[in-house]
């Protein structure tokens, strides 16, 4: 069976075709996992793949001629090290296994030191560049070449010498009959004979930020633990206790990290100190808190875990299993998708109240940390209906676990927002 015609792939089928690619799985197999046919998945890999060298290609090492280059001699020595560049006789020489299924190097053992240009599919990489083409196909002006002219000839001036926006403008023209954001694209992307600073007050607008995309997990890990998968699988079992990880700093000098636990459902939350932002730090402070309040308890509090896809949780999936029994389940927000942890990014908030950003965490202890959640903790909340987080925590979660990781009760008039909480006795 196949998906519907036009249908895209998601990030959640690429990252199954790049552990698909990895574990060497024939093209048949894949087309039936994903529910495509080979030309899908050839254009796929061919699209969205991205080329690597690992040596030094500017000797020429992957000509044709370079295991009994007779042509070398030829030439100065600078030009020997730039031989690609120079030598009439350099033929690029490709590896035949690139052109043939799978076409790129994620399984071939010899990536690390072959001479070869290498070929990798990454299925974050792939999905951005998919979505990419998707964009700039979609760019341009879907509209006649007349009155596109007439409307040009309309918004320019009044834009250019009067400053009128663009609200104004569709307001008193109703012969204009696109909307403001396409008028603004058109303008931004430099059709129109006004620019997009003539507009009034665009320079005040900040420009958004590009993102280096990076993979951060290895493709493998992310298969069944997506957010499509912990929605689907909270979905059978609404009964069960959802906690929300991250982890926050101070300085980027810092070799501190604060590993925050977040309960959304009771919008309660707690931190952990760590020495450090590893993922054995973090893998070693869970287990800590496991041994301290005990295997069935943890079971009960931590049975869903959902966490980004930081570097420092790339060994979680660890602690899934204890003495060969699943007792938790480990689940990962999509790549650049923290809102999907929202409700701990919000209470992150009243924790920057207290402890700034760009503030140094080194001389942060543990006491300090508990007085600062504890308070945040105690803060009557609208969205809880007007009750503390903490006072739900001792309902859900448990007196004795609150005992365990340092909460206490902070009284409504005690309760202190500022620097001043960590000082509490």
């Amino acid at each position: 069976m196949t998906r519907k015609k036009g249908q895209q792939l998601t990030l959640e089928d690429r990252v199954k075709l790049q552990t698909y690619l990895e574990d060497g799985i024939i093209i048949k197999a894949i087309c039936l996992r994903l529910k495509v046919s080979k030309q899908t998945i050839y254009r796929e890999i061919q699209r969205n793949s991205i080329y690597k060298y690992t040596g030094n290609f500017n000797s020429g090492v992957d000509c044709v001629n370079y295991i009994k280059c007779q042509y070398k001699k030829e030439l100065s020595d600078f030009h020997k090290k730039h031989c690609y560049k120079y030598c009439t006789h350099y033929v690029k020489d490709t590896c035949k296994f690139v052109a043939r299924f799978p076409f790129v190097c994620n399984k071939c053992e010899k990536n690390t030191r072959c001479r070869f240009e290498k070929r990798f599919y990454y299925a974050t990489k792939a999905d951005n560049k998919a979505s990419e083409i998707r964009s700039i196909t979609r760019q341009g002006i879907r509209i006649d070449e007349d009155d596109f002219k007439q409307i040009d000839a309309i918004i320019s001036p009044l834009i250019a010498e009067k400053h009128q926006s663009l609200n104004h403008i569709l307001s008193t023209h109703d012969e204009i009959d696109v909307s403001e954001r396409t008028l603004r694209n058109w303008i931004n992307n430099g059709y129109t004979q006004a620019k997009t600073i003539d507009m009034p007050r665009v320079v005040r607008f900040k420009v958004n930020k590009e993102y280096t995309h990076r993979i951060s997990k290895p493709a493998a890990m992310l298969v069944g633990r997506m957010f499509k998968n912990y929605k689907e699988y909270i979905k059978e079992r609404p009964y069960l206790i959802t906690s929300q990880f991250d982890t926050v700093y101070g300085l980027m000098e810092d070799h501190k990290r604060l590993l925050t636990i977040h309960f959304p459902s009771i919008e309660f939350q707690f931190g952990i100190l760590l020495k450090a932002g590893t993922a054995d730090e973090v893998n070693s402070a869970i287990s800590k808190l496991r041994e301290q309040i005990g295997i069935e308890m943890f079971k009960r509090i931590f049975p869903v875990i959902l966490t980004d896809n930081g570097v420092e949780f790339n060994k979680l999936i660890d602690i899934e299993m204890y003495n060969d029994e699943k007792i938790c389940s480990i689940f990962f927000c999509d790549p650049y998708r923290s809102g999907q942890k929202g409700s701990c990014e919000r209470n992150h908030e009243l924790y920057r109240y207290i402890q700034p950003k760009k503030k140094s965490i080194e001389n942060l202890t543990q006491k300090q940390v508990n007085n600062i959640f504890s308070n945040i903790n105690c803060v009557y909340r609208k969205s809880l209906s007007g009750v503390r987080p903490y006072d739900l925590a001792k309902a859900v979660l448990g007196e004795k676990f609150l005992e365990i990781i340092g909460i206490k009760e902070v009284f409504p008039d005690d309760v202190d927002l500022t620097s001043n909480a960590k000082k509490q006795k």
